[in-house]
């Protein structure tokens, strides 16, 4: 189970998304996307359109998701879906690489930015369930690492460290 979330802007490349979860619906593969963010009027039989949501549903939609998706390129530079998806412990498979970079082992590429691209990792990760599991696990570190308990800890020891410089 697969989260989409955000515009349905052309920069947001929701169309990827589509069309990977169309291919993965040829081939068979147990996928389901859950797009949320406005209303599809097509789509493949894999993929539930949530419509617009309120910001609260967004964490109970990546907690009943295995994974999130990110299919912009370029684009976003701060990707708060990307964010929540770690503040829930969900792995998120990205298109772009740079992004992917950014996020670490929280982040999933695909082995690239078009929908066979896309629809290669996904199926990948169908076989390969512990690749979700990790970086599920890396996800959560990122949010306990970016914590503002953590943030101050990590303030608190460089100023230490000065002082006794």
């Amino acid at each position: 189970r697969l989260a989409w979330i955000g515009r349905f802007a052309p920069e947001k490349r929701l169309d990827v998304a589509l069309e990977a979860l169309q291919i993965l619906f040829e081939r068979q593969v147990p996928a389901m996307l859950e797009v949320a963010g406005g209303d599809l009027e097509d789509h493949p039989a894999n993929v539930r359109s949530l419509g617009s949501i309120a910001p609260r549903q967004v964490e109970q939609l990546l907690l009943r998701s295995h994974l999130a998706v990110q299919t912009s390129v370029g684009f976003d530079n701060q990707p708060m879906v990307m964010i929540e998806a770690c503040a829930a412990s969900r792995g998120i498979v990205v298109s772009d690489p740079v992004l992917a970079q950014e996020f670490g082992d929280a982040a999933i590429p695909a082995s690239s930015p078009d929908a066979e691209g896309l629809a290669d990792t996904l199926e990948a990760l169908v076989a390969e369930w512990s690749a979700v599991e990790a970086a599920s696990r890396a996800a959560g570190d990122k949010a306990a690492e970016s914590a503002p308990e953590a943030h101050a800890e990590k303030l608190v020891e460089i100023v230490t460290e000065e002082r006794r410089q």
